[in-house]
């Protein structure tokens, strides 16, 4: 018997977003179609409480405790206590966390300096991966926005001069996201069957697709002709181990029964043939250090 597949959970924490926000509240100021449906086919609640503040509001849902519990100060969550995070990974997820963390005091010399330096870090809260802002710099906390001061498994960030924050994370050589990063195709079909739909403000959109994406991936996709380009898009020289990693994926693709792995060429005409699917894979630096 094979083992049941534990279920994706995405908790998102949304900032300013008020009861009066969503329509399936009554809310007549904008138009809520993904969760209105969420709501619908889900849990929806009406009877509850939050805090009008950043720091006990996050403390809460980190721990699932009130604050008399376990408040110690404003931007500190006491390092003994277990998050979701801790628990998640308990029952074997994998966890990851991005956003906004001021879980650890940044408190400057001159204010409360008795918390300076308290609280929790990130690497000890039960998440195996972050990319936050506000994650305890002292005084040098910095903006989110412009040249934004992140953290990530790697330590404080240090391509971020003259860049704007949410684009950080963003566009490596090319291979760029404007939606989520996950583990695997599955889990973006999932992302994407909760968050399909218009983007506020555009003047065009994609017809919705005619079954679940998640439903659409179960489908055998028949026999692929793969593309392969050794080439750096951005003229960085590529690494030896990188060009043997896709030299190796380009074996087991043929090993799986697809066409070629032959060199792209002009990426431009690959992406215009209609009668087969192109596979482009890239080489990057950044590539192998990621994996």
């Amino acid at each position: 018997m094979t083992e049941k597949r534990k279920k994706n959970i995405i908790l998102i924490l949304a900032d300013d977003l008020g009861y009066e926000c969503l329509s399936c509240y009554g809310g007549k100021s904008y138009d809520t179609p993904n969760l209105n449906a969420m709501a619908a086919s889900g849990t929806q609640f009406t009877h509850a409480y939050a805090l009008p503040l950043c720091t006990p509001t996050r403390i809460q849902i980190m721990t699932g405790k009130y604050n008399f519990r376990n408040w110690k100060a404003f931007g500190i969550l006491d390092p003994s206590e277990k998050t979701f995070g801790h628990y998640m990974q308990y029952a074997g997820y994998k966890t990851c966390i991005t956003g906004k963390w001021q879980l650890r005091s940044y408190n400057p010399p001159d204010f409360e300096p008795e918390w300076r330096g308290q609280g929790m870090l990130p690497e000890n809260a039960g998440f195996d991966e972050y990319f936050l802002w506000h994650a305890g710099h002292t005084e040098d906390k910095g903006s989110r926005y412009a040249d934004p001061v992140i953290l990530d498994n790697n330590g404080l960030r240090q391509d971020t001069e003259g860049k704007y924050g949410p684009d950080v994370g963003e566009g490596w050589g090319g291979m760029s996201t404007v939606h989520v990063v996950s583990r695997s195709v599955r889990d973006s079909a999932a992302m994407l069957d909760a968050t399909h739909g218009p983007d506020l403000g555009a003047p065009y959109q994609a017809a919705a697709p005619a079954r679940p994406y998640l439903e659409e991936i179960g489908e055998h996709p028949g026999k692929l002709r793969i593309a392969l380009q050794h080439l750096s898009f951005n003229g960085f020289e590529v690494e030896p181990d990188c060009l043997n990693a896709v030299e190796d994926a380009a074996k087991l693709l043929r090993d799986l029964g697809h066409d070629g792995a032959q060199e792209a060429g002009d990426v431009r005409v690959l992406r215009s043939a209609p009668h087969y699917i192109v596979l482009i894979i890239r080489l990057y630096i950044m590539l192998y250090r990621m994996l």
